[in-house]
């Protein structure tokens, strides 16, 4: 049996003897723990400012991620007010978006935004945009300054769409599973909040509004309108004829002289066509006897060589359209145009050319919704009998435009309920056909009012005014833009603008 190892026994004791030592010299008089302390200055002031660091980089880090300073600094300057990072960076990531570049997608967007503009005057894509965000950012808010100082504000309609808008972004949010500001941090950048971003759309619509305005003031007369179509006349004629196509018939692995002898008997074919056309009677039977059988009911019942009413930009073939629209062109010609890059050869026979004078009406409505299809006759009868009560609110008021405009702001169910229900520039056959069959009625006038059914539902309607003929409409916004343009570029030197470099840093 061996002998204890005492030797053993003594170090452990030893060791908890030293142990309990330390502990003791770490409590004070009283039995409490005294504090941690070194007797190094220069110890003291390493762990004073790797505390302080620590913190400043939580803090840092926090700030950083919370959108303080894309809330507190200004990304540029307009005419002297600043504008927040916030704002800019809305601005940025709508631009963005426009050029199809995903802010959602950090990686992506970021590899994207240091590419190369190709613009002289821009090194890298983000330059580009931010170019672009901060042109656009400047156009808003000077037109808000000069909305301001020409008296015009918001209503309650206007506000409310920013309310609604935020409503949206809620149930996207939700939709996402995101809190509403980091779904809008996600979409509009760092910063943005219904509070911060608030100021920059009641700008935005405030400038919107304004512009509309502006453009809306210039006049044109009938001399500069008719000056103006006479020199662009291609963009605003229309022209009727007649066309019938004859397709080379070739097999894809066909050789090279087979492909140019199907091309050939293709033309020949127009030709052969071309020489029994005497007038559009004519055509249209050279047209159904060279139709393929499963095309000829289309040419025979629905008369499908003849176009009609075509506008320039919607023919196909440049070859065919410069043919078309040539000033030389009158009723009976006739040619016969190829196409090499579809192998094909058409016959055209030229009818009509004629200016586009198809009339266009403004006119306010309510909508009352009740669809044919799905409401029961209680629910239609409803309706019918609200439709009714509207239109006597409004025969016992001061029966105005601007009073109905109220009344359907108030109860329309229409998209359009928010602008009083007002659809401006109506072409004939752009609304159903009962719709459309009232507002065009020749006996129509300024002020007409009544209750009209569609498949929608009961609308109670009022004619505002004729808006004039097709051409003129689109001569007069031609010239209202060139003129708006004109008013924007004047406008802007006495807005001058100034990027600031550091909170330039924060857009991304």
């Amino acid at each position: 049996m061996s002998e204890p190892k005492t030797d053993s026994k003594w170090h452990s004791e030893q060791a908890r003897a030293e142990r309990k030592a330390r502990l003791n010299s770490l409590k004070d008089k009283n039995g409490g723990k005294k504090p941690i302390k070194t007797s190094n200055p220069v110890v003291r002031i390493i762990l004073v400012v790797i505390l302080v660091v620590a913190i400043l980089m939580t803090g840092g880090w926090y700030a950083l991620n919370s959108g303080l300073p894309q809330q507190t600094l200004s990304a540029l300057s307009i005419n002297g007010e600043a504008v927040k990072v916030a704002e800019m960076n809305y601005y940025f990531y709508m631009t963005a978006s426009n050029y199809g570049v995903d802010m959602t997608d950090p990686a992506t967007a970021e590899a994207t935004l240091s590419m190369p503009s190709g613009v002289e005057e821009f090194e890298t894509y983000k330059d580009m945009l931010v170019d672009s965000a901060a042109q656009m950012v400047r156009e808003n808010y000077m037109l808000a300054a000069e909305a301001q100082k020409a008296g015009l504000a918001l209503d309650d309609s206007d506000l409310q769409k920013i309310t609604d808008f935020y409503d949206t972004l809620q149930q996207q949010a939700d939709a996402s599973q995101l809190t509403l500001t980091n779904f809008m941090a996600q979409y509009f950048g760092k910063g943005a909040t219904t509070e911060s971003l608030r100021p920059a759309f009641e700008r935005l619509l405030l400038a919107q509004k304004f512009a509309a305005q502006q453009q809306e003031s210039f006049e044109f007369g009938d001399a500069e309108l008719k000056a103006y179509y006479d020199e662009h006349r291609d963009e605003y004629d229309k022209v009727s004829y007649r066309a019938f196509t004859f397709t080379a018939e070739v097999a894809e692995d066909a050789s090279d002289a087979d492909k140019e002898k199907a091309k050939a008997d293709a033309r020949a074919k127009a030709d052969a066509m071309a020489t029994l056309v005497t007038d559009e009677a004519s055509f249209k039977a050279q047209a159904i006897a060279n139709a393929a059988e499963d095309q000829k009911d289309a040419y025979t019942s629905n008369d499908a060589s003849l176009m009609a009413d075509t506008r320039y930009y919607s023919i196909s073939s440049l070859t065919q359209s410069a043919w078309l629209y040539d000033e030389t062109r009158k009723a009976g010609d006739m040619t016969v145009v190829d196409d090499t890059n579809a192998a094909s050869s058409t016959v055209l026979y030229f009818v009509s050319r004629s200016i586009d004078d198809q009339p266009r009406v403004d006119v306010r409505h309510i909508l009352i919704m009740a669809d044919e299809t799905t409401a029961t006759e209680e629910e239609i009868a409803a309706a019918k009998a609200k439709a009714d009560d509207i239109l006597a609110q409004y025969k016992s008021g001061a029966q105005t435009e601007d009073a109905f405009a109220e009344l359907a702001k108030a109860n329309s169910e229409d998209g359009n309920a928010a602008d009083g229900g007002i659809y401006t520039d109506i072409y004939p056959g752009q609304m159903v056909d009962a719709f459309n069959n009232w507002i065009f009625d020749p006996a129509r006038k300024t002020g007409d009012t009544d209750v009209v059914q569609t498949n929608y539902g009961f609308h109670v309607m009022y004619f505002v005014r004729p808006a004039g003929v097709e051409w003129e409409i689109n001569v007069r916004s031609v010239l209202a833009d060139e003129a708006y343009r004109t008013y924007l570029t004047d406008l802007k030197t006495a807005y001058p603008y100034e990027l600031n470099d550091l909170g330039l840093r924060f857009v991304p």
